[in-house]
C-alpha cells in the first residue's frame, strides 16, 4: 500500500513538474514579448530623439530667418528714411532754385527800376536845363540873359 501512495505522490509530483514546466515556458515567452515590447519602447524614443532634435534645427533656422527679417526690415526702414531725406532735399533744391530764379527776375526788374529812374533823372535834368535862360556876358552881374518876350525885373539890380 505505501508503495501505491507513493505512485501517487510520485504522479502527483510529474504533473506539477510539469506544470511548472508550462509555466516557465510561458514566463519565457511573456519575458520575450517584454523585450520586444521593450526595445519597440527604444526604437520609439530614438524616433523621439530624433524628431526633438529635428525641430530644435527648424526652430534655430526659424530663429535665423527671423534675425534676417529684422535686419531686412531695417534695412527697408533706413532705405525709407533716405528716401524721405532725398524728398526733402529734393523740395529744398526746388525751392532754391525757385528763389534764385525770382532772385534773378527780381534782379532784372531793379535794373529796369534804376534804369527808368536814370532815365528820368536825365530826361528831368536836361528840361530843366533847357527851361533855364543860358547865362549871359552882358547882364552885368545878373547871371541870366532875358528870353524874347519877358520884361526884366523892375526891382533893381
Amino acid at each position: 500500500m505505501q508503495d501505491a501512495g507513493c505512485r501517487t505522490q510520485d504522479a502527483g509530483c510529474r504533473m506539477q513538474d510539469a506544470g511548472c514546466r508550462k509555466q516557465d515556458a510561458g514566463c519565457r515567452m511573456q519575458d520575450a514579448g517584454c523585450k520586444k515590447q521593450d526595445a519597440g519602447c527604444k526604437k520609439q524614443d530614438a524616433g523621439c530623439r530624433m524628431q526633438e532634435a529635428r525641430c530644435r534645427m527648424q526652430d534655430a533656422g526659424c530663429k535665423k530667418q527671423d534675425a534676417g527679417c529684422k535686419k531686412q526690415d531695417a534695412g527697408c526702414r533706413m532705405q525709407d528714411a533716405g528716401c524721405r531725406m532725398q524728398d526733402a532735399g529734393s523740395r529744398v533744391e526746388n525751392w532754391c532754385q525757385i528763389t534764385t530764379e525770382a532772385r534773378r527776375t527780381l534782379s532784372f526788374y531793379c535794373f529796369l527800376c534804376a534804369l527808368r529812374a536814370s532815365v528820368v533823372s536825365i530826361v528831368g535834368w536836361r528840361r530843366r536845363r533847357a527851361a533855364k535862360p543860358a547865362p549871359s556876358s552882358r547882364g552885368a552881374g545878373r547871371g541870366w540873359a532875358r528870353r524874347p518876350g519877358v520884361p526884366a525885373p523892375r526891382h533893381g539890380g
